[in-house]
Parts: C-alpha cells; structure tokens; sequence
C-alpha cells in the first residue's frame, strides 16, 4: 500500500475480494471499506487516517505478467 498527502494506493484486489476482507473473522473489519483490513500493518499515523476516514483510494492495475513468471 503506498500513501501520500491523504491519497492512498491499494492494489486491485480489494476490489476482486472486498468481501473476503470485510468477512475475515481473524481480522474482523468494521465498516464497508476493504481497505481498513490492512490497518493491523501500518505505523500508528497511517492507522489513524485509515481510521478517519479523512483519504482518497486509487486502485492500482495488477500486473498479470508477474503470473507468467511462474
């Protein structure tokens, strides 16, 4: 996840399988928003404006090339 200035970038996934974030019962999220599952890993300052609310989300395009790879 990569954030700057408030704006945050996730990767297209939590788009795919928001459900599957939001439904997690060992990292139960509140809300209706994928991206707070990824609160449990981030520095207290980014926790907190995940928290707020207070950001804009841009979903970052998966690269299907990586699957080619393997």
């Amino acid at each position: 996840m990569g954030k700057s200035g408030g704006k945050f970038q996730i990767p297209k996934i939590f788009e795919w399988y928001g459900l599957k974030f939001l439904n997690d019962t060992e990292r139960p999220v509140s809300g209706d928003n994928p991206e707070l599952y990824l609160t449990g890993g981030v520095d207290k300052d980014v926790h907190a404006l995940l928290e707020s609310g207070k950001y804009k989300l841009k979903s970052i395009e998966w690269g299907w090339a990586l699957n080619e790879k393997y």
